[in-house]
């Protein structure tokens, strides 16, 4: 009887004295990405009807480490116009019926993992048929109920 009381005793007390340790068994996942457009080049350069405008988005860790699930995050990209000049499409913009021009071409949503190394790319087909002249690139990063919008200029230039 002695025997069973130590034994009791033993586990009553010894696992709160080595409570101190803890063992964690969580992985910490990736750390958390952000999502902005574009490489330089992407809108840095002349398209032509008929081309493939490819947007190559860039990606930033916060370099902070979560146990959270990486996310899905939506990215959209679409080309309005086209606008004679510059000043044309920003007085678009700047009125209140938005940057409206005569044709809009979207990507495909993509939907991006959240993961480093990740590296998605969205594009657009300019059609055959596009007019020439400049365009308003529109980038949209939709994380949960958090979006956030971009704007650029790219120019399509007649086919040679």
């Amino acid at each position: 009887m002695e025997l069973s009381r130590a034994w009791l005793v033993a586990c009553l007390v010894v696992p709160p004295l080595t409570g101190c340790v803890t063992v964690r068994t969580e992985t910490p996942m990736a750390p958390p990405v952000t999502y902005t457009c574009c490489e330089t080049a992407d809108i840095d350069r002349l398209y032509a009807p008929g081309q493939m405008f490819t947007l190559h988005w860039i990606v930033e860790e916060s370099g902070e480490q979560s146990t959270a699930p990486p996310r899905p995050v939506d990215l959209e990209a679409e080309l309005t116009g086209p606008f004679a000049t510059v000043e044309a499409l920003k007085a678009a913009m700047e009125s209140s019926a938005g940057p409206a021009g005569p044709a809009t071409f979207k990507a495909e949503t993509v939907r991006a993992s959240s993961e480093p190394g990740h590296r998605p790319v969205s594009t657009i087909a300019i059609p055959t048929d596009a007019g020439t002249g400049f365009y308003n690139l529109v980038t949209t990063v939709t994380d949960g109920d958090l979006s956030n919008t971009g704007m650029s200029v790219v120019e399509v230039v007649p086919a040679r």
